[in-house]
């Protein structure tokens, strides 16, 4: 987000080119875990449109969870890899959130941005039909809060669910 801000009236047309980041999906996690044989063995399946074996089913629901609680940032995958440590992968990971939170607020001095986005897990489990912005920072205008969402999802430190029927 700061190198954005930073560099925006600075054009190198020779040294420029865009690059759109997400996170590692499952397949990648696996792939960097060193289960190359086991992502082969899944596509296999689902192309032949049959049951992976038991063994290997539970094999891949063990990678998945260990996917869900390291998550997909690169850092953080590294860290678990290096170390199998959630701790220290949960250092990595509020480091990053760090920084996400400081580039918000040099964008928003207000921070409101930064207020919506560390509300978004509390939001979310409350099991409501939507997140809604104003228990976060009150009565808001809509300009305003389009404004803090479009932001929060250029960043790409988010990823917006239209029509979803369920928070889970």
């Amino acid at each position: 987000i700061s190198i954005r801000e930073n560099t925006k009236n600075i054009l190198i047309p020779s040294e420029e080119r865009s690059i759109r980041m997400y996170p590692m999906d499952f397949e990648e996690f696996a792939l960097a875990m060193g289960e190359n044989m086991l992502i082969s063995y899944i596509k296999k399946c689902f192309q032949e449109k049959k049951p992976l074996h038991d063994h290997l089913h539970k094999k891949a629901m063990f990678l998945f969870k260990q996917y869900m609680l390291v998550g997909g940032m690169p850092q953080a995958v590294s860290k678990y890899i290096e170390t199998h440590d959630m701790m220290m992968v949960d250092k990595v990971k509020r480091g990053i959130l760090r920084i996400y939170e400081q580039d918000f607020h040099k964008l928003d001095k207000t921070d409101k941005a930064k207020a919506v986005f560390k509300a978004i897990p509390s939001e979310l489990h409350k099991n409501a039909t939507r997140y809604q912005i104003t228990t976060i920072l009150g009565k808001v205008s809509n300009d305003s809060t389009r404004g803090l969402i479009e932001m929060i999802e250029d960043s790409k430190t988010v990823n917006i669910a239209y029509h979803a029927d369920d928070p889970n």
